[in-house]
């Protein structure tokens, strides 16, 4: 794997409740605050030539790798056209944000995903 780097953006907003945790969005119902300036974080990764060819994302993360998958899924010339695949660890399903372009989210994502959940896992909000 010598031609293939492993970049690790930091989410942008601290989370409200402890400054010292980040976080990607501030979601109030199915409005994602702040989520177009995280996803402008990975497009701006793929603006500096970096090729995004898989995404690994833990708990809001990994809901973060899964919008990914669907905007590229809408479009992939647009949405990390060399993305191959995502890995989703201690996910979680949400409803779709609002801030999303419509995305047909009918039938499974094509794209390779490898789910990890724990069987004592919960969802912290």
């Amino acid at each position: 794997l010598e031609d293939v780097e492993f970049v690790a953006p930091d989410a942008p907003f601290p989370l409200p409740d402890d400054k010292n945790l980040r976080t990607w969005w501030n979601r109030v119902g199915n409005s994602y605050q702040g989520l177009e300036q995280s996803l402008g974080i990975l497009k701006g990764q793929q603006e500096q030539n970096v090729e995004i060819i898989g995404i690994l994302g833990f708990s809001q993360g990994a809901r973060f790798a899964h919008l990914a998958a669907l905007l590229h899924q809408e479009d992939p010339s647009e949405w990390f056209p060399n993305l191959t695949f995502v890995i989703l660890v201690a996910g979680y399903d949400a409803p779709l944000p609002n801030e999303l372009p419509p995305i047909n989210t009918a039938g499974k994502i094509p794209l390779p995903s490898f789910h990890v959940w724990g069987l004592g896992d919960k969802l912290i909000t």
